[in-house]
């Protein structure tokens, strides 16, 4: 006869997840913690933002220092009246400020940045687990038996 393959069974499939996992439809076994490489991530972000918080706070000690050691003035009217070496030390005062500033900005972001690591939802990885797989097959000179597969 003309008898289906597989005798019309759909295969019989037993799959285990990790531990740490959880099987989802569509997507198999789905990791439900944060990926090894996304935690060192969000440390090394982390770490990286608090030290530019560190190095921001030296840098403003430094440009308040440089702002008190200029040999400058505020006349009455609100301008700054310096010596030719206290303007110099003024401006670079000044330089240090600014990039403190930015230094700064630039840990916000990166502490900003490991948050989002930690926090953001991760998408579906599978989860490396073993699966076995059963079904029976017919062979057209008229055989029949079961066929296993699986992956480790």
């Amino acid at each position: 006869g003309t008898g289906a393959v597989n005798g019309g069974c759909a295969p019989l499939a037993v799959q285990a997840c990790p531990e740490g996992s959880v099987l989802q439809a569509g997507h198999g076994c789905v990791s439900t913690s944060i990926s090894r490489g996304r935690r060192i991530a969000g440390y090394a972000t982390l770490g990286g933002g608090a030290l530019l918080g560190i190095a921001a706070g030296v840098l403003e000690l430094q440009a308040i220092k440089a702002r008190d050691a200029a040999s400058c003035q505020t006349g009455a009217a609100g301008a700054l009246y310096c010596t030719q070496s206290g303007a110099s030390d003024w401006n670079h005062a000044k330089s240090l400020a600014t990039t403190s500033q930015w230094v700064g900005l630039g840990g916000l972001a990166a502490g900003l940045s490991s948050a989002a690591l930690f926090l953001w939802p991760s998408s579906p990885i599978k989860a490396e687990s073993a699966s076995v797989a059963v079904e029976p097959w017919v062979d057209p000179s008229g055989g029949a038996g079961l066929r296993f597969g699986g992956a480790l």
